[in-house]
């Protein structure tokens, strides 16, 4: 482990590599009717498992709770179906322990999925090629693209694209293939606008997106009838498009 690296840093690009996915429990395979597809005693158990006192309890402190464990909450999903509501405490107290199981492994499988190699690669690359304060911005404005962009994250993952290759790319390669696509468009009708080519417009921050609020967007001096002096400033917002005269 690197001594500079947090695992803050690390971890959040890991997060942008690793594709969230929504987890399952298989016992979701089980019918949502109210019907013959729930056994019986245990939902008998299930009714009966919280004792009075303790539903009044839990009443009180305003929660329910359920009195199981993970393990037992597993076996109990495979035999009650999810519109489940004949007993209001327990079916309230039960929904609340699947959901909560279930971020539980989905936090588990993600974390299993997250490529720390890699993010630790692209963190030592950005550490030793940056400034302090351009550290911070490059990772950032990675990370960002990381979680945006699914071909970049495809070409980081199967190593088409080395940590040091990814940490020169510019704005417009870090970008989504549509956003990239819009921008160039963007570009073309400002400079078309005010007569000018488009790869002479300078890109600023200098003024804040009143959309979006975004800092980053391309700039032009427009005239008004050839006149210097109506001269005014006309700018297109970098993130979503949004063209104003600041």
């Amino acid at each position: 482990t690197l001594a500079h690296t947090t695992p803050d840093t690390t971890y959040k690009a890991a997060l942008a590599l690793a594709k969230p996915r929504k987890m399952m429990i298989d016992s979701e395979n089980v019918s949502d009717s109210d019907g013959e597809s729930v056994d019986a005693e245990l939902l008998e158990a299930i009714e009966h498992g919280c004792s009075q006192d303790a539903v009044d309890a839990a009443r009180r402190r305003g929660r329910d709770r359920w009195p199981f464990d993970n393990d037992l909450t597993r076996v109990i999903c495979q035999f009650v179906p999810r519109r489940y509501a004949q007993c209001a405490c327990i079916s309230r107290a039960f929904r609340g322990q699947r959901e909560a199981l279930r971020r539980a492994e989905a936090r588990t499988a993600l974390a299993a999925a997250v490529p720390l190699p890699v993010a630790a690669a692209i963190e030592a690359v950005l550490w030793s090629t940056e400034s302090r304060d351009g550290y911070a911005r490059s990772t950032r404005r990675i990370v960002f693209a990381l979680r945006r962009n699914d071909q970049l994250r495809r070409r980081v993952l199967d190593g088409s694209l080395t940590p040091t290759a990814l940490a020169t790319l510019d704005e417009e390669a870090l970008a989504p293939p549509a956003v990239a696509q819009r921008r160039a468009d963007d570009r073309s009708r400002l400079a078309k606008r005010v007569g000018a080519r488009p790869s002479t417009l300078p890109e600023v921050d200098a003024f804040e997106c009143p959309r979006c609020g975004a800092r980053r967007a391309y700039v032009a001096n427009a005239t008004h009838g050839g006149s210097v002096d109506r001269a005014h400033i006309l700018a297109r917002c970098l993130e979503c498009g949004r063209g104003w005269a600041p």
